[in-house]
């Protein structure tokens, strides 16, 4: 039924659900989605990994980690600072679960050290 939607929002959403629900086909288009992601299209992806609930997930997040694009912004407009891709990966991956050693207490711009272990990490996932 995803595949005949004509509304594309509805359609990635039945896609998703197909993810939850084990889909195969629906899994790798998902993670195709989210290796190709874009920053506008970023917070989506990331409620559509939450909902779906697994960390293997995270794996397909390996291209966000080398973006350093601004998502959203950070704090209030004094501080001048915006959320990159790389940011939302390392959240995206604590939040699903990935166990690195340097855990993010909330999302914020992260040092690289913690990039690089949330980055590992998700990289030793298996498929």
């Amino acid at each position: 039924m995803a595949k005949l939607e004509k509304d594309p929002d509805a359609a990635e959403s039945a896609e998703v659900a197909a993810v939850k629900l084990g889909g195969d086909a629906e899994r790798k288009s998902f993670l195709k989605r989210i290796e190709e992601a874009s920053p506008e299209k970023a917070l989506t992806i990331q409620d559509q990994m939450l909902y779906v609930g697994d960390p293997k997930l995270a794996k397909a997040l390996k291209t966000w980690f080398e973006n350093t694009a601004g998502v959203m912004r950070l704090g209030s407009d004094r501080q001048g600072g915006s959320v990159r891709m790389c940011d939302l990966a390392a959240w995206i991956a604590f939040r699903l679960g990935v166990k690195f050693d340097l855990q993010p207490q909330h999302l914020d711009n992260f040092a690289p050290g913690v990039l690089a272990a949330a980055k590992a990490a998700c990289a030793a996932l298996p498929d």
